[in-house]
């Protein structure tokens, strides 16, 4: 065999049980794209948005899709033009679901998410967190879970300059949170309500306050005696059962109703529990 040209590219082996289909190809180029697309993706990786809609009209099909791709795997290596880029590849899907194929923008939005959770850039999750929540809730729920669990735990760690980057972004992005998900991020506010973070704590305690209704239900069914005393959670608490309780569990909402009349100590001492080994 002969050897390759001294200075020639060569494509990196892909790791050993792993397939060249994992690896993120250069997107070759359809044989009839014309200067106006490539100009266009360019404009996009601007974030450009200039009469998108007529612009991508006069564009053929596979010149579309070389555009969503391109711009997609700029993302795909974390690039800012390309996050950017593809952001307003998403809002446009939404305002003219013509113009564009939803299937391969939610398929190349499926893999950005999956990249943004093991990566370890703030920036790249929070641009992800930017993009249209209702866009986001139709990805792959495996994927989502995981780049959700993932932006939690960056919150409860509560390093300020992340948190208040990502948790107003997060209360925005509500809407895309998996159902199994609810409590998780209830529990998580919770704890940033009670942060110092300029940013971060406001958000949290604004959203505990106006969370969706869904989350909300959710949230209710799992507070009892203990969390309702919690001395860090307690006022915060009280607000939310206050806004909420319309949504409680006909069997709970008496429960509330005393939490929010009572007292703390005279809520303690009605319903604390019974220690059944006192003598």
């Amino acid at each position: 065999m002969a050897a390759a040209p001294s200075g020639a590219a060569t494509a990196p082996a892909p790791i050993v049980g792993e397939t060249t289909e994992n690896i993120p190809q250069p997107v070759a180029a359809p044989a009839k794209v014309r200067p106006e697309a490539r100009a266009l993706r360019d404009q996009i990786l601007l974030g450009q948005e200039r009469a998108l809609s007529a612009k991508l009209g006069a564009l053929t099909e596979s010149e579309r899709r070389f555009i969503v791709r391109s711009v997609a795997l700029r993302a795909l290596e974390e690039s800012e033009d390309g996050l950017v880029g593809f952001g307003v590849l998403l809002r446009k899907s939404i305002e003219d679901q013509g113009s564009l194929e939803r299937p391969v923008l939610l398929q190349m939005l499926a893999e950005l998410v999956r990249k943004a959770a093991f990566s370890s850039a703030i920036d790249t999750k929070a641009r992800v967190l930017d993009y249209p929540a209702e866009i986001l809730a139709d990805v792959d729920r495996d994927a989502l879970c995981l780049f959700f669990e993932d932006i939690f735990d960056i919150v409860l760690r509560d390093q300020f300059g992340e948190v208040n980057t990502i948790v107003p972004r997060l209360v925005r992005a509500e809407a895309a949170i998996p159902e199994s998900l609810y409590e998780r991020y209830f529990k998580t506010l919770l704890e940033q309500a009670r942060s110092r973070s300029r940013q971060g704590s406001p958000a949290a305690k604004r959203a505990i306050v106006t969370m969706r209704e869904s989350i909300a239900k959710a949230a209710l069914r799992t507070l009892d005696y203990e969390s309702l005393t919690s001395s860090w959670h307690y006022e915060i608490l009280k607000e939310f059962v206050t806004s909420h309780i319309d949504l409680a569990e006909n069997a709970k909402r008496p429960f509330f109703d005393e939490f929010l009349s009572l007292s703390w100590p005279e809520f303690v001492e009605k319903f604390q529990p019974q220690d059944n080994n006192a003598k």
